[in-house]
């Protein structure tokens, strides 16, 4: 049986039902576990659209039906280019709750992989466009706990260029919004995709999902796992081991067209240890555009365009430059680490006397008046742990409030998160403090 005649037999939903009054049902477009997705038409406008529903097994739960209408909410307030966008919510008499949805025109990723990998540019471009998209999410205090590429829709956007559509918030933990709490040791998700804290029901954030990003990159690139299967039909379990127990494959090792900067930025948003990651979707992406641009300048002229998106046979050659990435002139060049590991210096101005420099090498420390913080600022407008700062190997500083009375500002601008560039100044409380950076390739 084909896949459209098998949506068919499975539709809860008979073609010409009409659900809120205004929404006739057409065909059944996808199935999932929870939910179902119709193309619909509006009688009164016309125009076709996405409609969402719970699978009939569902709609009496109230625990889904909340869960539901969070997605909603958060698809709603999210308003994204790269999250599909949501038109309408509603109650129906017959099915429940429903969502309208814009009808994207596409493939989802997850069925792309299927058939072929996708072009190192345009990968690198699609994981940023996904980083962007959560990012915003996250600003939102949402995180999504279900990244994986069936949850993924690309469409063509004009002028050559793909977008990536995230689809689904089913799984997401929007606590604001009074999210179902999920039971005691289960998780919600997709084993494939999770990262380690997830797997063992520890507290996640913004890092969690770019771990799980960061894999399917890889994916995108190698049609395969980060770890090597080491049985022929792995189960979720078997990848909740791996990704507990086993260091995933180094991407440069299985493809020569990515550089090694790429492998670093990708393994590093895979470690085990969440603070050891990329501690927002902003700095995986400026460190991907950091690698994309090295690519780009290490390509000559005379290269060959890349291989198209689908196989011989299938829809046009689609080059890499095809797709819009983001502009090179925001990225920051390659990163030359100093022989003493030093990344960028803390500098510390103090009026009437001479500054005080603190060298800071890749990891996380704390700034604050306390004795037991790494970086000491010994002043009373100064909170005993005032600030967190995130140092990564390739110069992307990371600054974090830490619920300071007083106060973290970056350039005069008051910040609870910032990513700091060289010659930003910092003031914490009354002290006033500047990022340098040691590579002067970063200076701008």
């Amino acid at each position: 049986m084909s896949h459209k005649a098998d949506l068919v037999t499975q539709a809860s939903c008979a073609a010409g039902t009409v659900i809120g009054g205004e929404y006739e049902v057409g065909q059944l477009i996808a199935r999932g576990g929870v939910g179902e997705v119709y193309r619909v038409t509006h009688r009164t406008l016309q125009a076709e659209l996405a409609l969402k529903v719970l699978l009939p097994e569902h709609r009496d739960r109230e625990d889904v039906r909340l869960r539901f209408r969070t997605e909603g909410r958060a698809l709603w307030e999210i308003s994204h280019p790269n999250f599909v966008k949501v038109h309408h919510a509603g109650e129906d008499a017959v099915v429940g709750p429903f969502l309208v949805m814009e009808l994207l025109r596409g493939r989802s990723l997850a069925a792309l992989l299927a058939r072929a990998t996708i072009p190192f540019e345009q990968a690198i471009a699609l994981t940023i466009q996904l980083a962007e998209a959560c990012q915003a999410m996250h600003e939102l205090e949402m995180i999504h706990r279900d990244l994986k590429p069936a949850n993924v829709f690309l469409v063509a956007a004009g002028g050559g260029e793909i977008r990536a559509k995230l689809l689904d918030l089913g799984a997401a933990k929007i606590a604001k919004y009074g999210t179902p709490p999920t039971a005691e040791h289960m998780t919600v998700g997709t084993g494939r995709y999770m990262s380690p804290e997830h797997i063992a029901c520890l507290p996640l954030s913004p890092a969690s999902d770019v771990y799980s990003l960061a894999q399917i990159a890889f994916e995108m690139l190698t049609r395969s796992h980060p770890f090597d299967p080491a049985v022929a039909a792995p189960t979720s379990f078997d990848f909740q081991q791996w990704h507990l127990q086993r260091p995933p494959r180094r991407l440069s090792e299985l493809c020569d067209e990515v550089p090694e900067e790429v492998s670093d930025v990708l393994l590093q948003a895979m470690s085990k240890s969440r603070v050891e990651r990329f501690q927002s979707m902003t700095a995986f992406a400026r460190a991907l555009g950091q690698a994309l641009r090295l690519a780009r300048n290490s390509v000559p002229h005379e290269a060959p365009v890349s291989p198209p998106l689908a196989p011989a046979g299938g829809t046009r050659k689609m080059s890499a430059g095809e797709l819009d990435g983001p502009s090179t002139e925001a990225m920051a060049p390659p990163f030359g680490e100093r022989a003493d590991g030093v990344v960028a210096l803390w500098v510390w101005l103090q009026e009437g006397a001479a500054a005080k420099s603190f060298p800071l090498r890749a990891g996380e420390l704390h700034v604050g008046r306390s004795e037991r913080v790494e970086l000491r600022l010994d002043h009373p407008s100064v909170s005993s742990k005032h600030a967190r700062l995130v140092v990564h190997p390739n110069g992307i500083v990371e600054l974090f409030d830490e619920g300071a009375k007083t106060g973290t500002w970056v350039n005069e601008r008051a910040a609870k998160y910032g990513m700091l560039r060289h010659g930003d100044r910092v003031r914490l409380g009354q002290v006033v403090c500047e990022l340098r950076l040691v590579d002067a390739r970063l200076w701008r």
